[in-house]
């Protein structure tokens, strides 16, 4: 069995694996929202997978810390974690846990934005489409045969 102390330094040991790893999807944020506002969409497509592996580690991460702050009867959120904190942290873990805390919300607040772009590409791009089917629609064309075509099927 593991000795208490042991546990609390890799559980100290995981904070900063899981602020680091926030900081790298920080930095696929970052990427993803450039190649957004450049339009590099084949870019963007390739930033996908890492960011879904991201994401599963991220929330492996938190799933783990929650455990183990239900492990030594604590509950599993902020008061929980600032009550280990008071109980077994040093100013470096402290430090390490509000550190995680900004980077976390630095990644929402770039989620968010990105999410935004992407809608209004989205929206930007269903005008387009609904713009040409309608002009489409109102073109009749002849076929090689002298049959009304609209939209390309012979009438």
């Amino acid at each position: 069995m593991k000795s208490p102390a042991a546990t609390h330094i890799g559980f100290a040991t995981s904070l900063e694996l899981e602020r680091n790893l926030v900081r790298d999807f920080i930095t696929l944020l970052q990427k993803e929202q450039n190649n957004l506002i450049q339009g590099i969409t084949d870019k963007t497509d390739s930033l996908t997978l890492s960011k879904s592996q991201l994401v599963q580690e991220l929330a492996q991460f938190g799933e783990q810390r929650n455990h183990y702050l239900l492990s030594q009867g604590l509950t599993p959120d902020n008061k929980g974690m600032n009550a280990w904190l008071e109980k077994h942290a040093d100013q470096h873990t402290t430090d390490t846990w509000f550190d995680l805390i900004q980077v976390a919300r630095t990644a929402h607040r770039l989620n968010l934005t990105n999410g935004k772009i992407i809608e209004s590409r989205l929206q930007h791009c269903r005008r387009a489409c609904s713009t040409l089917q309608q002009a489409a629609g109102a073109t009749m064309l002849y076929g090689p045969e002298g049959h009304h075509q609209v939209l390309g099927i012979a009438s």
